[in-house]
């Protein structure tokens, strides 16, 4: 998985998105898709 700027993304990045606000989750979920 990546992040926008195409960085792979570790475990610890989407635990913190998951714990993220609710704007900043609705945003990486939709780049997870």
């Amino acid at each position: 998985m990546k992040d926008k700027q195409g960085q792979v993304i570790g475990f610890e990045k989407m635990n913190f998105s998951a714990a993220a606000p609710q704007s900043m989750r609705i945003a990486f979920e939709a780049v997870s898709i």
